[in-house]
């Protein structure tokens, strides 16, 4: 069980880093991580130059672990109930310890996430 917000960062950090390429880095901070398509996509029939795809946070009593996917799409609602808990507002898990269950759970979601995203042709 690991609750320094320092090695927590680093761990979600690093789940996130292995989708770049071919997500765009746009942020890498000793506090702030995102990653972002940075080619043009077609969402709900409009045109946007590129799309967010996640970021890891550091809060004052949390890491902040954003997938977009979980606000877009329906994804979430297969979340196990340990990583739902998680979930904060529509798209940020706020993750305060992290063991075994909860990170093999994100890596799982975030995966998920990414083969959605080639999916839909957004990366």
């Amino acid at each position: 069980m690991q609750t320094d917000k320092s090695e927590i960062f680093k761990i979600l950090k690093a789940i996130l880093a292995q989708y770049a390429p071919p997500f765009s880095v746009i942020n890498d901070l000793e506090t702030r991580y995102e990653l972002s398509s940075q080619q043009e996509v077609l969402v709900l029939g409009k045109k946007k130059q590129g799309i967010y795809f996640g970021a890891v946070m550091m809060h004052g009593g949390h890491v902040g672990f954003y997938m977009m996917s979980a606000y877009m799409t329906n994804l979430a609602n297969d979340l196990s109930p340990e990583l739902k808990k998680c979930l904060k507002g529509k798209s940020c898990f706020q993750i305060k310890k992290i063991d075994d269950i909860i990170l093999a759970q994100i890596e799982t979601f975030t995966a998920t996430s990414y083969q959605y995203y080639q999916q839909q042709g957004w990366v």
